[in-house]
C-alpha cells in the first residue's frame, strides 16, 4: 500500500485538490479537510488501477479499494465544506470504489 501512496496517491487526487483549494482561497483547515480526504482516495485509485492491470500485491482486493473509499468519505466535513462540494467529492469517491 505504501508503493501504491508514493506511485500516484498524492498527484492523482490529493494535490489537484489541494491545488483548486489554493486557487480558490481555501483556508488552512479546508485544505487538511481536502487532504483527508484525498490522501485514501488516491491510494484507492492506485490500488484499484494495480488490480485492473494484474499488478497488485498478494492479497489486496476490491475490498481494500472500498474501505479507503469509505474512508475518504468520512473525511468530508460539512462544517468546512461547501454544500455544493460535498455530493461532487462523493461521487467523485463512487468512481474509484470497485
Amino acid at each position: 500500500r505504501r508503493a501504491a501512496a508514493l506511485k500516484g496517491g498524492g498527484y492523482t487526487v490529493e494535490g489537484p485538490l489541494l491545488i483548486g483549494a489554493a486557487l480558490a482561497g481555501g483556508s488552512p483547515d479546508v485544505r487538511e479537510c481536502l487532504s483527508r480526504f484525498g490522501r485514501p482516495l488516491g491510494e484507492a485509485f492506485q490500488l484499484r488501477d494495480d488490480l485492473q492491470d494484474g499488478e497488485a500485491a498478494f492479497g489486496l482486493s476490491g475490498e481494500t479499494v472500498n474501505g479507503l473509499v469509505a474512508e475518504a468519505k468520512t473525511a468530508l466535513d460539512p462544517d468546512l465544506l461547501t454544500p455544493e462540494s460535498i455530493p461532487a467529492l462523493r461521487r467523485l469517491a463512487d468512481m474509484v470504489a470497485m
